[in-house]
């Protein structure tokens, strides 16, 4: 007796559909043991901890960005609390400013896991100017907690916080500096970070009892930066939508400005000349430099509303700029008495701050696991992004997927 394949065909055919369905599955695993053609997933091929190690290490940089924009957040309900009278409202404001400090941990932690433990994704990291501008937020971050910690535990601690977040930003500043200057990038918003970022080391040492000379020099270097990049960024940004700053990112535009009002209002209204009217003249024309380029970034994202349909990682970079222009806005109000149109600009600005931080971080938690998967397609490198952008057509030639391309990065093909 002979045993072909037809009757073993038929006899499949004539099973129920789940029998014939369990069938098929089965001589899949053996078809594909036999080719290894067999797929799993790389967190089922790897342990549980090697798992979690390959998320870990798809963190996106940006989540600096977050943890900063939440303690940015943090420091606008300390300043309203200031301005108001009322006791029991500023109460509840240092609440949530306590609150907001505390989950600003868990972005920062995060990348400070990832760089602990996954020193090659690290490396890759800070291979390219644009990551290595979120990064810096990740030491300005450190130091805004150093802050929060020597308000609540104490100067030794907050001291040694500070001062290595220092550190690690002289040395940020300095590699993203021989980035910029090897790959002869052109300025763009994501510079300031690395840069303009230093002010706030500023109030950093003044609150754990640096020198006073060392925290002035730090905000002078921090506003000469100012002078030096925010001009020629503001019209690249303005000349050109499709190259400079095409995403999110764009919103780091509003920072310089209000970062170092805000600053120079915590640090003691430093002013090289004297007088109660030329520190209210120097705060005055802070305050509105600030609101001038707040105001443009705001045209500039209108004009760049295209690219803000789909949540990407750079949408963090909206929060901390937010925030510091809520705060200059706070700041001069309260310092400078100037009535109640400029309260409730601050006001509206504070209200549009808490929505914004909140949006983006629901955002990030909700799209964290789509990020970090060890089966998804690996981003566009940022070295080929440093200061343009990739057309599907030279993204293809130069061996990227175009279909797997995050969209802020690339341009629409010209027809």
């Amino acid at each position: 007796m002979t045993v072909g394949k037809e009757p073993l065909i038929a006899d499949a055919d004539s099973k129920s559909p789940s029998t014939r369905a369990s069938l098929a599955a089965s001589e899949d695993e053996e078809s594909g043991s036999e080719g290894g053609s067999t797929q799993v997933s790389p967190a089922k091929a790897a342990g549980p901890v090697a798992g979690l190690l390959q998320r870990l290490a798809k963190v996106p940089p940006n989540v600096n960005g977050l943890a900063l924009g939440l303690l940015g957040l943090a420091g606008a309900w300390a300043d309203l609390a200031k301005a108001s009278p009322d006791l029991a409202a500023t109460a509840h404001a240092m609440n949530v400013n306590q609150a907001l400090a505390v989950l600003s941990l868990v972005p920062l932690c995060l990348y400070i896991g990832k760089a602990a433990l996954c020193r090659g994704a690290l490396v890759q990291d800070m291979s390219a100017a644009p990551p290595v501008g979120a990064i810096a937020c990740g030491s300005m971050a450190s130091c805004l907690v150093g802050i929060q910690v020597f308000a609540r535990l104490g100067s030794n601690l907050a001291f040694y916080t500070v001062t290595a977040s220092f550190a690690a930003h002289v040395f940020i500043m300095l590699h993203f500096l021989r980035l910029v200057w090897v790959g002869g990038l052109r300025p763009e918003p994501f510079w300031f970070p690395p840069t303009v970022g230093f002010a706030v080391f500023a109030v950093g040492g003044a609150h754990t009892c640096w020198r006073p000379e060392l925290s002035s020099a730090i905000l002078a270097i921090a506003a000469a930066y100012t002078v030096l990049l925010l001009p020629p960024v503001a019209f690249r940004v303005a000349r050109d939508p499709g190259q400079a700053a095409p995403g999110p990112a764009v919103g780091i535009l509003a920072a310089p400005a209000a970062l170092i009002c805000s600053m120079w209002h915590l640090t003691g209204r430093p002013t090289p000349l004297e007088g109660e009217a030329n520190v209210r003249c120097l705060g005055l024309v802070l305050y509105a430099a600030s609101n001038l380029f707040f105001l443009q970034t705001l045209v500039a994202i209108m004009q760049r509303r295209a690219n803000f349909m789909t949540f990407v990682p750079p949408f963090t970079a909206l929060t901390f700029p937010l925030s510091s222009v809520t705060r200059s806005a706070l700041w001069t109000y309260s310092e400078f008495d100037m009535g109640d149109t400029a309260l409730a600009f601050a006001l509206a600005l504070f209200v549009f701050c808490n929505l914004v931080t909140g949006a983006i971080g629901v955002g990030c938690l909700v799209s964290m696991p789509k990020w970090t998967d060890p089966g998804a397609a690996p981003p566009v490198p940022m070295k080929a992004i440093n200061s343009r952008l990739l057309s599907a057509d030279e993204a293809c030639a130069s061996g990227d997927d175009a279909a797997n391309m995050d969209p802020m990065l690339v341009r629409p093909t010209e027809k």
